[in-house]
């Protein structure tokens, strides 16, 4: 969804005014719920008009979008920062960097809120999708681990590291709604049939 104009801002140092916006939506989705807030409930937190939100969101359904794409922004980033803390071994690094993720993805209490409130087609092309920023998100998050395999002769070159990206993010998706798995019922089936299809 194209934003209605992606380039308004504030100016100088800080958040865009746009950022702002989304900022005071995830506060009144935290404190009121989503589906009770209204847009003038995000406009009266970011200090603009109601008429005046809608030069930074196209409406509602943008806006719930932008929030969850930010949320999707700080777990990348966390997951990116904790892979530096992950085992040693290659195997190990990218089946605890898939736990993690999928971890995040069970517990974070506002990324569940939003996904929960965001239409199931557009959540999956969100979570799963090439095109979706969340395949910018998972490259920072695995491309160091990539860098390293490919480094060490272990990557597939058969397929590119976008493929395998897309793939990650359909996988973690899926395991995200598995209640029924173990830890260890998990990691077994990572090692034995997500592993094997990244490294030679």
């Amino acid at each position: 969804m194209a934003p209605a104009n992606p380039d308004l801002s504030i100016g100088g140092p800080g958040p865009t005014a746009r950022e702002s916006v989304i900022a005071a939506a995830r506060a009144c989705y935290a404190e009121l719920g989503v589906d009770a807030t209204r847009m003038e409930d995000v406009a009266r937190r970011a200090g603009v008009s109601r008429q005046h939100l809608y030069s930074f969101v196209s409406g509602r359904d943008e806006l719930l979008e932008l929030a969850l794409l930010a949320r999707l922004a700080e777990m990348g980033a966390t997951l990116a920062a904790r892979a530096a803390d992950g085992p040693d071994d290659l195997v190990d690094l990218i089946a605890w960097q898939i736990a993690e993720g999928v971890r995040l993805g069970r517990e974070d209490p506002e990324f569940v809120r939003l996904a929960e409130a965001t239409p199931r087609i557009r959540l999956n092309h969100i979570l799963t999708s090439r095109d979706s920023p969340l395949h910018g998100i998972n490259h920072r998050a695995y491309g160091p681990i990539f860098a390293r395999a490919m480094a060490a002769g272990r990557l597939r070159t058969d397929v590119t590291t976008d493929s395998m990206i897309e793939w990650l993010q359909g996988v973690m998706t899926l395991l995200s709604g598995r209640d029924d798995l173990s830890d260890a019922e998990q990691d077994a089936m990572v090692r034995n049939y997500v592993i094997p299809t990244l490294l030679t």
